[in-house]
């Protein structure tokens, strides 16, 4: 083999050693499923501030925290990582080989030589600043997603809140009752040491007290998954959630108008729609650049017995079997759908926010009628029958009746005011933006201002 022909395989063995060095490395991450659950304890504990947890505080915490949080952070800031990364220009590509000649020569009949071509494809069809543009929009999309998980998480929060008010509320009421029924209960066992009732009277309201105490583990175990969905949103323990903020409703809520508005303008779902549908879009224009042909420029070396010869080739793909229609149809179709699903979305949100807005001006109607008049009559109804207990106008069983109904009425109001709050919170949730009011984070916002 001629020496020249060895000196220019040991060089491109040589440039072939040193690109690949250059290239990046495998390192292993293993997962260890003792330290991750070790690390999610840690986090888990908190430390709980005296007196009410405010919405805010536990907003901040679920920053860092939040289970759904963590891993929208992480997909955003990987494809920002890939955004950031330029487009690279095409690798080169490099043949090199002996050649066998036969035939006439100078020195025999055969003889040996040695051929190099290069390739390299030139970027004239925008291939790179479609990708670059591509990248970009699925990273703003990343964005805008984590921006949506950050909205869905605060207003599940905000819901966990009502959850756990409205429990809290109906086991205060429970325990109201069962106190006004043992109450009773006493003042009737006096009216039986004087002859006025019987045993059996006591016995009822006995019976009502135990059955308002039992109730009220019912109310602990709603507040007790109240605390566990607010644990799993934040990512923090659920004893945090001892006692919580509670929300105040406006005196109206917005015109159907101004929740149309808030909904088209800023909706979690529909700002997702939005980023995938620019997604979408740059897709069609990645696949439609890739259509057109690139131009490859190919420069060849070759050595044979003593003669050097250079080429200098072009070649490109001839688009006559396959012009890319498929990946353009498909990419076109995935953009249609987006723009379908937009459109389906917001009519499903236009309808939701105009049954959550009835349904809360009916349960407000039926609270309002429940604490003015029903409420009041109920507590006209066991004073009276109290007093006619008393004086032995009325008898133990009319006084069972109309402590059974205070109760009731006194269960139905706070029922009624659970509801309520829960109607806010769907309309919140139709319509993407807070409406109840939370002291701590108008505080925030008002500080915000300030700053």
């Amino acid at each position: 083999m001629p020496r020249r022909f060895r000196r220019s395989s040991g060089g491109l063995v040589i440039a072939a050693a040193l690109f690949i060095t250059g290239c990046r490395t495998y390192e292993s991450e293993p997962l260890d499923p003792a330290d991750i659950l070790q690390t999610l304890e840690t986090r888990r504990r908190v430390d709980a501030p005296a007196g009410v947890v405010e919405l805010a505080y536990v907003v901040d915490l679920a920053r860092e925290r939040s289970p759904s949080l963590l891993t929208a952070r992480e997909a955003e800031a990987t494809a920002r990582a890939l955004a950031d990364l330029p487009t690279p220009l095409p690798n080169p590509s490099l043949d090199v080989g002996p050649i066998l000649l036969s035939g006439p020569g100078i020195g025999s009949a055969t003889r040996w030589g040695f051929e190099a071509v290069g390739g390299w494809m030139l970027d004239l069809n925008g291939n790179r600043a479609a990708a670059t543009e591509l990248r970009g929009a699925e990273a703003r999309a990343a964005a805008v997603e984590l921006a949506v998980r950050e909205r869905g998480s605060y207003l599940a929060l905000r819901r966990g809140f009502v959850a756990l008010v409205s429990a809290e509320r109906r086991a205060s009421a429970l325990a109201e009752a069962e106190a006004g029924a043992r109450s009773a209960a006493v003042a009737v066992r006096r009216m039986v040491d004087a002859g006025q009732a019987s045993a059996l009277d006591v016995t009822d309201l006995d019976v009502e007290a135990a059955r308002a105490a039992a109730a009220i583990l019912s109310a602990r175990e709603a507040a007790g998954d109240a605390r566990a969905a607010l644990s799993a949103e934040a990512g923090i323990t659920s004893d945090l959630f001892t006692s919580v903020e509670a929300p105040e409703a406006p005196t109206e809520p917005p015109s159907r108008e101004s929740l149309i508005e808030m909904l088209a303008s800023g909706h979690p779902d529909l700002d997702a729609l939005r980023a995938e549908y620019d997604v979408a879009e740059a897709h069609v224009r990645t696949v439609v650049a890739a259509r057109y042909p690139g131009v490859e420029l190919g420069p060849g070396y070759e050595y044979e017995e003593k003669t050097d010869r250079y080429s200098l080739g072009l070649g490109f793909e001839l688009p006559i079997f396959d012009r890319g229609d498929l990946e353009i149809t498909a990419a076109e179709g995935e953009r249609s759908n987006v723009r379908a699903r937009y459109e389906a979305t917001l009519t499903r949100l236009i309808g939701d926010v105009e049954a959550a807005l009835s349904r809360l001006t009916l349960r407000r109607a039926r609270h309002a009628l429940l604490t003015e008049r029903v409420a009041p009559a109920a507590r006209r109804g066991l004073d009276l029958a109290r007093r006619g207990l008393e004086s032995g106008a009325l008898d133990g069983l009319r006084y069972l009746h109309a402590v059974r109904t205070e109760r009731e009425v006194r269960l139905d109001v706070a029922a009624a005011e659970g509801d309520v709050l829960d109607a806010w919170c769907d309309l919140e949730s139709a319509c993407g933006a807070p409406l109840l009011q939370f002291a701590s984070t108008l505080r925030e916002t008002t500080e915000g201002d300030a700053r």
